[in-house]
């Protein structure tokens, strides 16, 4: 059992560490989003986050300090180690932040499906991994529709 839940938790610092990368990101560029849209990727963002570095710290106990500074070093450190890289080459930033969200959410969903395979689906981490999912999903949804609002691309028409 000790094999899986390290898995899981290098799969979920893979998660977090690509979550926080596009947090940077996100905050640093200059992207100039219309109204609150940069406001909500943040919220949406920075609770994926939390979900992950939860998950992280309640399978790798080892990573809590007394210190909270010590403990977000420790865990960027452990996340940093099983962060998977991914591509910026020929993409936009917009694009390239898309690309890690999307990676965050497949390395989420991998520890996810475990738990459905072990038939955990109901269990917190699932939920808590459920609820990554759904912020992470909302920061992309949002991501695609302010980029293609920069671009000048109109919206697919809805259907009635």
């Amino acid at each position: 059992m000790r094999i899986v839940f390290k898995w899981m938790s290098r799969r979920t610092a893979a998660s977090y560490g690509l979550v926080s990368e596009a947090l940077v990101l996100l905050h640093e560029q200059e992207l100039r989003f219309e109204g609150n849209t940069q406001k909500l990727l943040l919220m949406n963002t920075v609770a994926a986050s939390k979900y992950l570095k939860l998950l992280i710290t309640s399978l790798r106990p080892e990573l809590r300090r007394a210190d909270e500074g010590e403990a977000l070093v420790a865990l960027a450190e452990f996340a940093n180690r099983h962060r998977p890289l991914v591509s910026a080459q020929g993409r936009s930033r917009i694009g390239y932040i898309c690309d890690v969200l999307a990676r965050a959410t497949r390395e989420a969903a991998k520890v996810r499906r475990l738990l459905v395979c072990l038939r955990e689906s109901d269990s917190a981490i699932a939920q808590a991994l459920d609820y990554v999912a759904e912020h992470l999903g909302e920061t992309r949804m949002l991501l695609d529709a302010a980029s293609r609002q920069a671009a000048g691309v109109q919206p697919w028409p809805r259907s009635a």
